[in-house]
């Protein structure tokens, strides 16, 4: 299917979106369907973990960007300011796109590699601006944000 640009009239104005060929639906919002959990027989099997999409990188030398640039990033925001998990893998497609192809799919790594150095005392994690432990790692829900750590070095 190949897109098109067709136009629709938002009051006197015409707006032009993508949409597929052969359908009335643009590019930009495809249908998803939903499962039903109700409708599903067999309720034993968990979910798979999102696989990294991280190619042509051995997983240490991953780990070490990721690490570098959480560090690098932190390092040149203010004392008490906070960053997004999601501006680390963001990065490092901007920098290198080929080996960094989707920083989606590094997400998880991040959120690892986050909570190891909160482990360690060199970043806190908040929630609504409030610090979060470790503990409280698996009951967190929703946007999460990064922080310089007591044991934080320059």
């Amino acid at each position: 299917m190949t897109a098109t640009t067709r136009s629709r009239s938002v009051g006197k104005r015409k707006i032009p979106f993508p949409v597929v060929a052969g359908t009335r639906r643009p590019c930009a919002s495809p249908k998803k369907r939903r499962s039903n959990p109700r409708a599903s027989s067999d309720q034993s099997e968990p979910s798979p973990k999102p696989k990294s999409s991280v190619s042509k990188s051995p997983k240490g030398e991953c780990n070490e960007a990721i690490l570098t640039a959480l560090h690098i990033l932190l390092s040149d925001s203010e004392t008490n300011s906070t960053i997004c998990p999601s501006e680390v893998p963001r990065r490092l497609h901007k920098e290198d796109s080929k080996t960094y192809p989707d920083w989606r799919g590094m997400m998880v790594e991040v959120r690892d590699i986050v909570w190891r150095e909160v482990e360690a005392g060199r970043v806190e994690v908040t929630q609504g601006g409030e610090s979060r432990r470790l503990e409280e790692r698996e009951s967190i829900r929703g946007p999460i944000r990064v922080r310089r750590g007591p044991n934080w070095t320059d």
